[in-house]
C-alpha cells in the first residue's frame, strides 16, 4: 500500500535519495518517513519542505504525520 508521502514522491518523479537531497536528509530518513517509523516524525519545518518538495498542501502532510482518521471530516451530520 502507498501511503501519502510516497505516492506524491513518486508522482513527482523523485526517488528516496532525490527527494532526501532537497531537503538536506537522507534516503534512509526518508525511507523511514514514508514507512512511518516511531521516532521519525517530522517537525512543522521538514513538513514545509516536504510538501514545498512535492507540490502538495501541508495540511495532507501533517494529517498523514498526526494519523488523524480522516473519515471524521467526511461525515455529513457534522455540517
Amino acid at each position: 500500500m502507498l501511503t501519502i508521502l510516497k505516492h506524491k514522491r513518486r508522482i513527482r518523479g523523485l526517488n528516496q535519495s532525490q527527494l532526501g537531497k532537497r531537503i538536506r536528509k537522507s534516503k534512509s530518513y526518508v525511507s523511514r518517513l514514508e514507512r512511518k517509523v516511531k521516532g521519525y516524525e517530522p517537525n512543522l519545518y521538514m513538513i514545509k519542505e516536504l510538501s514545498k518538495e512535492l507540490k502538495c498542501c501541508p495540511v495532507q502532510l501533517f494529517i498523514f504525520f498526526a494519523d488523524i482518521d480522516c473519515g471524521y471530516f467526511k461525515k455529513t451530520d457534522l455540517l
